[in-house]
């Protein structure tokens, strides 16, 4: 069962579904006693995660400071446990700074017995740092995965936060891989998160992403999930709306992949925004397995997600040249880079070949508009594109996480690149940060982030 489980693992870093934090120094500051999302220690510019689970930990930058600091998870485990496997910010206790919780899908708590022979299956933990003044301080582990000896639940691969009950306090939506509940819901409170009012959810297939965004415009936050393996394998985005209770419904809004001309895997990657700018948050959904990769826009509307308000982009209508599995869709960033009052795409293509190297890694970037996303100018960088850092590395996979920021002070969002690497030729992993302009992604002073723990899989998630 280990063997297999880290193959999914493996997998699954293609298809992170990244929240709001942190990027830049030198931004403005933040009005007094207004949260900045991702602003850890309260200076009122946002800090930078990343998640390193090939070596279990987390590295943390402070925006004005340069400090860094690297996050472990604060209980013993018998077995690596992916710590960084995915990452959400929010204020799940409500004192006004910016938290962290951190997956951990492999955790498994000493003295656990059973299994095939005798071989302990993982139940996963979810890790809460508080924000304060001098930065991230760890709770106890409270939130874990059951337990049953013979198969693994894992807890924590893939995490959202939204306030969904509307109490001041962040709540966090996790997955639960193996059980019939695929979602659970936990509630923030004066003393973080927590078991208590916590909701479960099913509906199907194990969840590969997950995203927060109130796509019916009644103010409070819908849960979006994407199941890859859903049905027949062609995959479906399911939308929990929000309820006037605080809850959200147990029975999901369903768009499967056939119904919006996706033949495989719809729902591998999420990212969430208003790209129409009809004030209605939209979700494009990533078919990463589809031929050579697709993504999917779904409009927003008063009456929540439809399949009749689409627009499918494959990677062949931009890239008619492309070689082998590219995987386009596999990650996707969302925001404002441009700084007009459309949402734009950014779309990884971890899988993408770059001279001779394979998987090297691609990202594209599209514009949205009042028509949707808009194929005319778009952009597609690797690190054979000048200005990028570096040079094309087999098997870095460039493209598979981002986030996507608006600065304080800044009209245009920045965009960090996850490129976790893992293969014998590049190690190591980095993040790329590149600065959002009026005409898309620039690539002057590009920045580049990276450390040297070979096989760590640094950029798998960040935050």
């Amino acid at each position: 069962m280990r063997a297999r489980r880290m193959a999914v693992l493996t997998c699954s870093a293609l298809a992170v579904a990244l929240l709001p934090s942190a990027l830049a120094a030198g931004a403005a500051g933040a009005t007094p006693g207004r949260l900045v999302l991702g602003d850890f220690d309260g200076d009122g510019v946002r800090d930078l995660a990343v998640g390193a689970p090939g070596h279990d930990r987390v590295r943390v930058q402070y925006s004005r400071s340069h400090h860094v600091i690297h996050l472990h998870g604060n209980a013993t485990s018998t077995i690596p446990t992916l710590f960084g496997t995915a990452l959400a910010v929010g204020d799940f206790n409500g004192d006004g700074f910016s938290d962290l919780a951190v997956g951990a899908p492999d955790f498994l708590p000493p003295n656990q017995t059973g299994g095939f022979e005798d071989n302990p299956e993982t139940e996963g933990a979810i890790f809460e740092f508080d924000g304060s003044p001098t930065g991230l301080h760890a709770r106890p582990l409270r939130l874990t995965g059951p337990y049953d000896g013979d198969e693994p639940y894992d807890l924590g691969d893939h995490l959202a936060a939204a306030d969904v009950n509307r109490d001041g306090r962040t709540d966090l939506a996790a997955t639960l891989f193996g059980a019939d509940v695929e979602l659970q819901v936990f509630r923030g409170s004066p003393t973080g998160l927590g078991w208590a009012h916590e909701q479960d959810l099913t509906g199907g297939f194990v969840p590969t992403a997950l995203a927060f965004a109130d796509v019916n415009g009644d103010h409070r936050p819908d849960l979006i999930e994407g199941a890859a393996n859903d049905f027949n394998d062609d995959g479906s985005v399911r939308a929990f709306l929000g309820l006037s209770t605080g809850r959200l419904a147990v029975t999901p809004q369903r768009i499967r992949g056939t119904a919006v001309g996706v033949r495989t895997g719809l729902g591998s990657a999420l990212g969430v925004g208003d790209v129409n700018g009809d004030g209605y948050p939209d979700v494009v959904a990533g078919a990463a397995q589809d031929g050579a990769g697709s993504i999917v826009l779904l409009l927003g509307g008063r009456h929540g997600l439809s399949a009749a308000r689409h627009q499918r982009i494959g990677e062949t209508r931009l890239n008619p040249h492309r070689q082998g599995f590219d995987a386009f869709g596999a990650a996707l960033g969302v925001g404002r880079v441009t700084g007009d009052r459309f949402a734009d795409v950014i779309v990884g293509t971890p899988g993408a070949m770059v001279g001779s190297h394979t998987r090297a890694g691609a990202i594209y970037f599209l514009r949205g508009s009042a028509a949707g996303l808009s194929l005319a100018n778009h952009q597609r960088l690797t690190q054979a594109s000048a200005g990028v850092p570096g040079n094309p590395v087999t098997g870095v996979r460039l493209g598979s996480a981002f986030y996507v920021a608006q600065l304080v002070g800044r009209p245009n969002a920045d965009v960090a690149v996850g490129a976790p690497g893992g293969s014998v030729a590049s190690p190591a992993g980095f993040v790329l940060r590149f600065h959002g302009a009026a005409g898309g992604l620039s690539t002057t002073a590009v920045a580049a982030i990276g450390e040297h723990g070979p096989h760590d899989r640094f950029g798998h998630a960040v935050a």
